[in-house]
């Protein structure tokens, strides 16, 4: 019988390369890689084995050792550019380990797929995880196309598609140790993840998903795996929608999808500012929402227009009052050292996070990642090397800064932390809120983490 392995590698840090969106873990958090759970969907369980190195802390040398004992006849595993160098170390050797045929997927896969299939000994990339053939040419052998799948020795056969409505099965959940899964901002475990669409219909021009075409997923697949996850009793689930409710009639069908087929469910989801109201907000509370994560980036309205953003600082504003009068938990993303910022404009981003409703707050410094207009504009305007991969906005020191320093970047940032976390008021308000022993073992563990990593001004 054929077999598929399912691979996220091992790192020295907690990264989470899945979803074209890979960074460096800010706390002890995971879930399940999105890029592998849908791949599941399409072979039959018994063709499957799952291996998540991350969450189940293997090392390079127990990963060898466990897949000497496995007949593996494909490998597919995630790539990200934030882990660059390990990853390209690990495939290097496990291709020497292993004669399974191996097949790269994430930010970097997709982005140079040619350069990663000349550099590596790789049977292939797959170019798009919702999207593809892969189970006909693993199981079958039998094709005469290659959909989203590139091999360096039939490169001929590559047809890239982009249907408008997708479907991928229903993924085999149960063969990921979900248990093991938490959220910074979670309640309930076990924990999921699961979603109605690919990339977004905005441009962001910091965003990965901003030169990927924006898809939809059939609502009658997602209503069955709505019923699997209910019947495999998961507590939590991660909607991995880059912008949900983007589409606000649909946006409330699957509010009522979830509230029928998983009436216990709790849940968390990203959404545009600019798609906050109260009808939908209202809907999502009523369905099990309990925290939305905000792209607020700056309060710096100049800026916003200069990385095509499309929202205003009063469309932030309005969220949180909204998501705050229906008690919906709301974390903000910000970026520190867009182009055009100076130092009083992110001191002043700042100012408005401690002051405003936010829950949570997530301060990361402005990277030119690969495949985005920032990277294509620091590479041509800024000086930047094209060959630097190991790109990471949320952890470290900044390899790339547009009008500040590196170590003024670095310091703002840590200040930032200190000051929304560290705050009494907001330690009280936390430890109020608590709705499990889970949430609470969460809480101390991150809080922790906070303090010991941003404690120190310089690292």
């Amino acid at each position: 019988m054929t077999k598929v392995l399912l691979l996220n590698p091992p790192s020295k840090k907690v990264a989470c390369r899945d979803y074209y969106c890979g960074h460096i873990a800010k706390g002890d958090y995971s879930w399940p890689p999105y890029d592998l759970l849908v791949l599941s969907g399409l072979f039959p369980k018994e063709n499957l084995e799952v291996l998540d190195c991350i969450v189940e802390k293997k090392d390079r040398e127990s990963v060898f050792k466990y897949l000497s004992s496995k007949k593996i006849d494909f490998i597919i595993g995630l790539f990200s550019s934030v882990t660059y160098s390990e990853d390209e170390a690990f495939y290097s050797q496990l291709s020497k380990e292993v004669d399974a045929k191996i097949y790269l997927s994430g930010d970097f896969p997709k982005a140079h797929y040619k350069k990663l299939c000349t550099s590596l000994p790789i049977k292939g990339v797959v170019l798009d995880f919702v999207e593809n053939n892969l189970k006909e040419v693993f199981l079958d052998n039998k094709y005469t196309e290659l959909v989203n799948i590139y091999h360096p020795e039939e490169s001929h056969l590559l047809s890239l598609k982009n249907s408008q409505n997708f479907t991928y099965g229903i993924p085999k959940h149960e063969l990921f140790p979900l248990n093991k899964y938490k959220l910074a901002q979670g309640i309930f475990r076990p924990l999921t993840v699961i979603g109605t669409d690919f990339s977004c219909p905005y441009s962001c021009t910091f965003c990965f998903f901003e030169k990927i075409s924006y898809k939809k997923r059939d609502l009658q697949e997602f209503q069955e795996e709505l019923k699997v996850i209910n019947n495999l009793g998961i507590k939590e689930i991660m909607l991995m929608d880059a912008s949900f409710g983007v589409n606000k009639n649909r946006a409330l069908k699957i509010c009522e999808m979830i509230k029928v087929y998983c009436p216990k469910i709790s849940w968390i989801c990203e959404m545009r500012v600019s798609d906050v109201n109260v009808e939908l907000i209202k809907a999502m509370k009523e369905a099990g929402c309990h925290t939305i994560m905000l792209g607020i980036e700056t309060q710096n309205q100049k800026s916003l227009d200069s990385i095509e953003k499309h929202i205003t600082t009063e469309q932030t504003k309005n969220a949180l009052i909204v998501c705050k009068n229906f008690s919906i938990r709301t974390l903000g993303h910000f970026i520190l050292g867009l182009p055009g910022d100076k130092i009083q404009d992110m001191k002043e981003t700042i100012e408005f996070s401690l002051n405003s409703s936010l829950s949570f707050a997530s301060y990361n410094i402005a990277t030119p990642m690969v495949n985005t207009t920032m990277r294509d504009e620091a590479e041509a305007n800024q000086g930047l090397k094209t060959d630097i991969y190991n790109m990471n906005l949320s952890d470290g020191k900044p390899l790339w800064t547009h009008t500040v320093s590196a170590d003024e970047l670095y310091a703002l940032k840590k200040q930032a932390y200190r000051r929304f976390y560290l705050r009494p008021s907001y330690i009280i308000r936390q430890l109020l809120s608590i709705r499990s022993f889970n949430q609470l073992q969460i809480l101390v563990r991150e809080g922790i983490y906070v303090v010991l990593k941003n404690i120190q001004v310089v690292k």
